[in-house]
């Protein structure tokens, strides 16, 4: 562990002396730059509020989907038990 922490040490050093080429700097901005606007985009989508656009008009469908369903189950349900009891 020890050498590995010197061995990092000693490329940071020789680094931070030598310099980083402008390869890897131009790369690092760019990246930089693309997070950036990343980020930026994503906070003005989530500020005006486009994810959440059609979240109540879905949640009623739902329930409404769901109410119908319920009623079905029921509905065979109680068809089942009128059958089982007419057998008996």
């Amino acid at each position: 562990m020890g050498r590995l922490r010197r061995k990092l040490k000693k490329t940071l050093i020789e680094t931070s002396e030598t310099g980083l080429s402008l390869e890897l700097r131009l790369i690092g901005q760019f990246i930089i730059f693309l997070v950036t606007i990343m980020l930026c985009i994503s906070l003005i989508l989530v500020a005006t509020g486009v994810f959440k656009a059609g979240m109540k008009q879905n949640i009623a469908l739902f329930e409404k989907e769901l109410s119908h369903l319920s009623q079905d189950i029921y509905d065979d349900f109680g068809n089942l038990s009128l059958s089982s009891v007419s057998l008996a």
